[in-house]
């Protein structure tokens, strides 16, 4: 039986967003994980039945721990022989296929969006840590043999610097969600009444927005708008948990956020295990990223649900709407005015509302369900 190891960067990210992929490869190959050392990996390494190597690794570069990390991911290719490595965010991308070079011959690295490294408006702090950081990138793209990009942008964007060749690319857009676990269908009475309860939402109409706390996921912009409607019968529900360990000057405090306080807006600062039953009780799920994201989990899922969208012509957002279809594709430097009248819009025409819901689902399952998603990624094995 052949052996491919993933390496990523975060243990909950291959439980939620490749558990699908790992079981459907464990009924052919043995599947190995390389994953930052964390407290959920014994869980994980139990329910996916595969084994895991614990090494030092942060999500931000770090001279010390990048080198340490280095050495123990070049011990695990020393001393262990697989057939197929499948890395996954920058750093896997760079040490993962540099470690791997001599011993994988299939050697797949995956972009799950550009981010702060390569954007304009959010630029990473310091031009010779980020001409370090984009050698480093071509040195992993360059040593890998296929490279898998969530959307056409990023792929454009990587070829015109020179740090992956076309013959080399290949595009899956998203990381796939289960139907049967992602639909409106599902009956989530209980859940939802103790959501009611805890936050004391009264309102009909609930509009969601879940994200990293950082300023380019739009997470002020969110704010803004649930204080310039509250008086709208609207309740706001922001599910953005700080993140710590961002050093690109993007931080958001609790102040950024105060200053929009307003009655209609709940702010959620902690990681929710299952948002099903908040994308059941919303009406509309809003991203107003600039943030060079893949394709966003949150929006994928919201479809998955039903959900009308309403979010920026930004890459990778701009895959999951249809505009006028299954919701408003919004310009970046849209006023948040010009935002509450499409919402207002969607609020007011029922028959609009129903046909964004409808076709919501529909884009989800031409586009990005589980199986498609799979399908396509096994074929990047073969090739």
């Amino acid at each position: 039986m052949k052996k491919i190891i993933f390496i990523v960067n975060d243990s909950h990210s291959l439980y939620h967003y490749r558990r699908e992929l790992v079981l459907d490869l464990s009924k052919k190959y043995k599947v190995f994980a390389i994953l930052p050392k964390n407290k959920l990996n014994d869980s994980i390494s139990k329910s996916l039945n595969i084994k895991i190597y614990e090494i030092d690794m942060l999500r931000f570069f770090s001279f010390k721990t990048d080198i340490i990390s280095l050495i123990q991911l070049f011990k695990i290719f020393l001393f262990n022989r697989f057939d197929i490595v499948h890395t996954i965010t920058i750093k896997p991308n760079i040490y993962g296929i540099l470690a791997s070079f001599f011993f994988v011959k299939k050697r797949i690295a995956m972009i799950t969006g550009a981010g702060s490294l390569f954007d304009v408006r959010n630029p990473i702090n310091g031009k010779i840590r980020k001409n370090i950081a984009i050698k480093l990138y071509k040195l992993g793209l360059t040593l890998s043999t296929k490279v898998i990009f969530q959307n056409n942008e990023d792929a454009k964007l990587f070829h015109q610097m020179g740090l992956v060749s076309k013959n080399k690319i290949k595009l899956i857009e998203g990381s796939g969600v289960n139907k049967e676990e992602f639909t409106n269908n599902l009956n989530f009475t209980k859940e939802i009444s103790k959501i009611k309860k805890k936050y004391k939402i009264i309102n009909k109409n609930v509009i969601i927005c879940i994200a990293r706390m950082i300023k380019s996921k739009g997470v002020v912009e969110f704010s803004q708008l649930a204080y310039l409607m509250q008086d709208k019968n609207i309740t706001f529900i922001l599910i953005a948990p700080f993140d710590k360990n961002y050093n690109l000057g993007e931080k958001v405090q609790k102040k950024d956020i105060n200053k929009f306080n307003s009655s209609n807006l709940v702010v959620i600062n902690k990681f929710v295990h299952d948002i099903r039953p908040f994308l059941k009780l919303s009406s509309i799920s809003i991203l107003l990223s600039t943030y060079r994201e893949g394709v966003p989990r949150f929006l994928i899922e919201s479809l998955s649900m039903s959900l009308p969208i309403i979010t920026y012509n930004s890459s990778g957002c701009n895959l999951t709407v249809k505009n006028n279809h299954n919701g408003y594709l919004v310009d970046r430097n849209t006023d948040i005015e010009k935002i509450s009248i499409l919402i207002n819009n969607i609020f007011k025409n029922k028959k609009l509302k129903l046909k964004f819901e409808m076709n919501s689902r529909d884009l989800f399952l031409k586009k990005f369900e589980s199986k498609r998603i799979i399908s396509k990624t096994k074929k990047v094995y073969l090739d």
